[in-house]
């Protein structure tokens, strides 16, 4: 299957493909109120959603120590500045969480 770049995702949740930005949402753990590195799912937004006939949805996270935004955040010209940002929190996470990382992880 191809997807076409920056306009189409498998959504973390059921594996179907999310069309557009629209139906996309993202989701993230987060630790006293900052990213935990690598804990981010792209899945379908909940009108979007395959397992919406079934009663169900494709959200990962429901828990106190999430937070989520909409997939079109991260998209188009101005998702360049919200995907900017959402990295400079992410890498002051892991400096401050340097030491956790093993020798020859990605950061």
């Amino acid at each position: 299957m191809t997807l076409t770049p920056l306009q189409q995702w498998i959504c973390d949740k059921c594996r179907e493909v999310i069309e557009k930005p629209e139906e996309g949402w993202v989701e993230w753990l987060t630790e006293d109120g900052t990213l935990k590195k690598g804990d981010f799912k792209i899945v379908h937004h909940i009108a979007a959603s395959p397992l919406r006939e079934k009663g169900r949805d494709c959200y990962h996270y429901s828990c106190v120590e999430s937070q989520n935004s909409d997939l079109r955040y991260f998209c188009g010209p101005d998702g360049r500045e919200g995907c900017r940002c959402w990295h400079q929190c992410r890498h002051s996470c892991d400096r401050s969480a340097a030491d956790h990382i093993e020798p020859g992880e990605d950061s």
